[in-house]
């Protein structure tokens, strides 16, 4: 009899426990995990945007989501993000231009110097139709969809002693940490520097140490990873408006429901407004700090900076008909093969010189170029291009976007 009753009672909590528990919304059974990674240090505005982002997704959608912020790249290591998502093992991240370049040869031409002119510009691209082709393609290949566009920052020099620099060539024989893709080292040694491929982490020892002899970055990541106390000068180059991508792994992001797509989405839009309104605050307000005024501060000639940086270097030409041929960017302007005067005679490519990504020419006004991934095509029968202009008195830099009719 005791054996029964107690076999009764264990049975009537059990099924009780199983009630409630299926009496519970779902939200309280299993909320959806997102492990963020990032190399960033804690005091970076892209660091402390993670915060913002996980307190309004929390305010927004309380109990479904169990979000954990992973810093100094002690999850994974700078690079190795998008891998990791594909594999499952990490849901959200800020990547780069430079890492979706490994497998989307298209974005490594925002890899290269003097392309964006300012925030303003980055976030015109990116959040117009060029971006959205783009973003797709990264989608498809890469498996993770891009939620918005962080300004990271304008780079600059940063030396560990102080030296006259005018031109790429007084920077000759520098040891230039670089982040170790070909692109960054492509515009590392473009800068007039040796590029030396180290990890962000360790920057900072290696400045002090001498292993390197300068880094490049934004100015607020100067101060947030204290690069001011092992340096003495920072050379004002402005040679890339750098930008940096939340991104979800698309197994994360189609197992939502439509309502936590929108949610996400638009926390993760916040994020990058805070990051982005206090980036550029802090770049203004830069030399009010008597921290940042410790290192001296040099304004170079940036024209001999751009110069080696342009992109756009060699075109392919297939006349209509004919053989295909090349023409570089140094043919003279009085040559019939001028771009001007083969817009309208030729079908013209741009090869990037490092990732070999193909852009199709499909316009030109005095030396400067439209650019469109070939092929891309809006819904509305225009071409979405990007305009590579003059923004330093020269070369094809400054890129704008607009859609034109075909």
């Amino acid at each position: 009899m005791t054996y029964s009753r107690t076999l009764t009672r264990r049975t009537l909590l059990a099924a009780a426990t199983s009630l409630s528990a299926f009496a519970l919304p779902a939200w309280a059974q299993a909320k959806t995990m997102l492990r963020i990674s990032t190399p960033a240090v804690p005091d970076a505005w892209h660091a402390k945007m993670w915060t913002v982002f996980k307190d309004a997704l929390d305010k927004a959608a309380p109990g479904e989501f169990d979000t954990q912020i992973n810093l100094n790249a002690t999850l994974f290591k700078q690079g190795a993000e998008p891998t990791a998502m594909a594999r499952g093992n990490l849901e959200l991240t800020s990547v780069s231009a430079a890492d979706l370049a490994k497998l989307v040869p298209e974005f490594s031409v925002f890899t290269a110097g003097y392309i964006l002119r300012d925030p303003a510009h980055q976030q015109k691209v990116f959040g117009g139709p060029i971006g959205a082709e783009l973003f797709k393609t990264v989608s498809d290949k890469m498996g993770i969809t891009i939620l918005s566009t962080c300004y990271l920052g304008t780079r600059q020099l940063n030396l560990r002693e102080a030296r006259k620099v005018q031109t790429p060539a007084d920077l000759k024989g520098i040891k230039l940490r670089m982040p170790g893709s070909k692109d960054w080292l492509f515009l590392g040694n473009a800068l007039g520097a040796t590029a030396t491929p180290l990890a962000f982490g360790e920057v900072y020892l290696g400045l002090k140490t001498g292993t390197i002899d300068g880094q490049d970055n934004p100015l607020p990541s100067v101060r947030a990873a204290k690069f001011y106390e092992v340096t003495q000068q920072i050379v004002l180059t402005s040679h890339l408006v750098d930008s940096l991508f939340i991104a979800i792994s698309n197994k994360t992001w189609n197992a939502l429901s439509s309502a936590q797509k929108q949610k996400v989405s638009a926390t993760a839009h916040t994020a990058a407004v805070y990051n982005n309104d206090n980036t550029v605050q802090e770049e203004a307000n830069w030399w009010t700090s008597s921290k940042n005024r410790a290192c001296r501060s040099t304004r170079p000639m940036l024209r001999p900076f751009a110069n080696p940086c342009k992109p756009p270097t060699r075109l392919r030409i297939t006349p209509r008909p004919g053989p295909k041929v090349w023409l570089n960017a140094s043919t003279p302007r009085n040559s019939p093969l001028h771009v001007p005067w083969i817009q309208d005679r030729c079908q013209c490519h741009w090869r990037h010189p490092v990732s070999g990504a193909v852009w199709r020419l499909f316009g030109a006004n005095r030396g400067a170029l439209w650019l469109q991934p070939a092929p891309a095509m809006d819904g509305r029968g225009g071409r979405r291009s990007l305009h590579l202009g003059h923004s330093v008195g020269g070369g094809f830099y400054g890129a704008r976007t607009r859609t034109r009719g075909v």
